[in-house]
């Protein structure tokens, strides 16, 4: 399943990331960058504002999420 994550760095984020990944899923992770986590490389990775429509809307329409 392809997952679109808003987050992810922060609190729960990366364990939620890591089950998804050891699960099977695809994760694409949209976040702002103030935190510094090292994702596995296999997450795609999106720098943006979760207010920016436009770059959220690019995101989503590259990766075509189930959820």
């Amino acid at each position: 399943m392809r997952v679109f994550l808003i987050g992810g760095t922060r609190f729960t984020g990366p364990a939620l990331i890591e089950q998804l990944i050891a699960g099977g899923h695809d994760v694409m992770c949209v976040h702002r960058g103030k935190t510094s986590v090292p994702l596995p490389s296999s997450v795609r990775e999106i720098m943006a504002d979760r207010n920016d429509l436009s770059a959220l809307g690019s995101a989503l329409d590259e990766f075509r999420p189930d959820v």
